[in-house]
């Protein structure tokens, strides 16, 4: 009997904690996919920024304006990663093996 109620308490307590683990791969699932629609609405809005600024540029002609929006960077360094997609890669590289 004792081997029963034994097996029963550890069962309740793994389904209990499969349903806390569903629970938290979904809420991971929202955030992810949240994050990539923010992701894809802020290129976007920058192309559509970028694409209106060549029009405008172009309707101008040659006519050179001094713009105090624009933001001129100089590069300082390049970064090879061997992820060379997006998907996958973890947020802190340095402590995944395969990332070294």
């Amino acid at each position: 009997v004792a081997a029963t109620a034994a097996f029963l308490y550890t069962r309740r307590q793994f389904k209990k904690q499969e349903a806390i683990i569903s629970k938290l791969e979904e809420t991971r699932q929202a955030e992810r996919k949240g994050r990539i629609r923010a992701e894809m609405k802020l290129r976007t809005h920058l192309k559509s920024q970028e694409i209106n600024k060549a029009a405008d540029t172009a309707d101008q002609g040659d006519i050179s304006t001094n713009d105090h929006n624009d933001l001129q960077l100089q590069c300082i360094g390049k970064i090879v990663s061997p992820y060379t997609k997006r998907m996958g890669t973890p947020r802190q590289g340095a402590l995944v093996p395969t990332g070294k």
